[in-house]
């Protein structure tokens, strides 16, 4: 009996003798479209502001004075291409090993070095008829150890990721005698 008796008296208490954050709950739950749109309007607001007074986004690393900027600064001006952005150009053969195909890759490496905003490509296989230098792990290295896998680190002038999308054409084609000769060719980095 005292729990249907204090029920009654909860049903019955006026409505201020509820709590602040429970009559906005329950004005929310009445009123949800309208709290639906002010939320919208709210975060377009939001938007509007940002676009408005936020700041842009910079990539500009330039810390004059500090040791960090005057070995990029000897870097630039004496090795251009082992500096800049990179991306990975990722070959892949289950079939058989890359170097089987060096032929194709050499040619790859040379035109995707000829692209604009190309600093470099780095060729993953050893020259021929060398044996590939045994990396100090085997899970590291532009080949690995089956030689089935590897990958073209190309190095850019610009953030590759600011290039035109056309500009993957100019990569397509340069990496098509591979996948000509079945290799599987994907990429990393900013260019994937």
């Amino acid at each position: 009996m005292p729990s249907s008796q204090a029920r009654t008296d909860r049903e019955a208490a006026p409505r201020r003798d509820r709590g602040a954050l429970r009559r906005t709950g329950e004005w929310c739950a009445r009123h949800f479209v309208t709290v639906l749109v002010l939320w919208v309007a709210a975060l377009a607001g939001l938007q509007v502001l940002q676009h408005a007074y936020g700041g842009d986004y910079s990539d500009d690393f330039s810390l004059p004075g500090t040791q960090s900027q005057e070995g990029l600064d000897v870097l630039k001006a004496h090795a251009p291409q082992a500096g800049g952005y990179s991306a990975q150009v990722v070959l892949h053969d289950a079939d058989k090993p890359l170097t089987s195909v060096s032929d194709q890759v050499a040619t790859a490496v040379a035109d995707l070095g000829k692209l604009p905003d190309v600093l470099s490509a780095q060729n993953p296989l050893p020259s021929s008829g060398s044996a590939p230098p045994p990396p100090p792990d085997p899970n590291t290295g532009p080949l690995s150890s089956d030689q089935k896998t590897a990958y073209i680190t190309v190095r850019f002038s610009v953030q590759p990721a600011t290039l035109d999308p056309s500009y993957l054409d100019g990569v397509d084609a340069a990496v098509q005698p591979l996948r000509s000769a079945g290799v599987e060719v994907e990429y990393g980095g900013p260019l994937g």
